[in-house]
């Protein structure tokens, strides 16, 4: 059975400037049914909340490893540049004890008109700054056969500045 975190927490995060933060968060979870009537999906979504200011970051449950659906500040500058993200990747990694991989951007054509294509999975460029950070730290890599960032680093994964 796999670990399941806690409902509520704090979080410790070291920002841009060296300066260290605390913030209250919750968690919980939303399974779901996926694609197909048998997938099950199970995903946890860690949310701070002051005030009316909302950070939110998801993951889903991929059985071997955990994948960051969202992660998002909602444009609310009290998160911004606080190392936040990071901190909830290392968190992920504590609490399951499986790698955390990003989402990679993945296209397919739609199956309503395939002359449009959508998104499978998307990250954003914010969500690539926040793992080009964790890979030039060297707690994360990029794995070119995945297209997708993992964390933590392998001991045997060789440096990569993608």
């Amino acid at each position: 059975m796999k670990p399941v975190p806690p409902a509520e927490g704090v979080i410790r995060t070291v920002d841009k400037d060296g300066v260290s933060h605390e913030f209250p968060f919750t968690c919980e979870e939303d399974s779901h049914e996926g694609d197909n009537a048998y997938d099950r999906l199970v995903m946890w979504a860690f949310r701070i909340q002051l005030e009316n200011d909302l950070f939110q970051y998801e993951l889903v449950d991929e059985n071997s490893r955990m994948r960051v659906q969202m992660m998002t500040r909602n444009d609310c500058d009290r998160y911004l540049a606080k190392g936040i993200p990071e901190a909830f990747i290392r968190l992920s990694f504590e609490i399951f004890r499986l790698p955390i991989v990003s989402s990679k951007n993945e296209v397919r054509r739609s199956p309503f008109n395939p002359l449009l294509e959508e998104f499978t999975e998307q990250h954003s460029p914010d969500a690539d700054r926040v793992w080009k950070r964790l890979v030039s730290g060297g707690e994360a890599y990029f794995d070119e056969s995945e297209g997708r960032y993992c964390h933590p680093r392998p001991k045997s994964e060789p440096d990569s500045q993608n």
